[in-house]
């Protein structure tokens, strides 16, 4: 147990200094420190309250906690792959003008 734990501990920290990074670097510079709050107060929501939900999801049925999870984890996978890949309009073809020559 403890050494799930230690490993626990070492991938979350690992993975939670790149994540916090880029959710920074994708919002504006003048809303980075707002968009990072929102982010950790997201965690700490659900650091919180899942295993509560969890738990009384348990109490109906085994596998209902496990689902609920799988459908966010989808969805939240759905929502961030269109972030992601929204179509981008192609920029207009430099010219030798349009570069400053003369």
């Amino acid at each position: 147990m403890l050494i799930a734990l230690a490993l626990f501990a070492a991938s979350s920290g690992i993975n939670r200094a790149p994540t916090m990074g880029m959710i920074s670097k994708s919002a504006p510079a003048a809303e980075q420190g707002a968009t990072l709050g929102v982010a950790q107060s997201a965690g700490t929501f659900a650091r919180i309250f899942g295993p509560v939900t969890a738990t009384t999801f348990y109490s109906f049925s085994v596998p209902l906690p496990y689902l609920v999870s799988a459908a966010i984890a989808l969805m939240a996978g759905l929502v961030a792959w269109q972030f992601l890949y929204r179509a981008v309009e192609p920029a207009a073809p430099a010219t030798f003008e349009s570069a400053g020559g003369v």
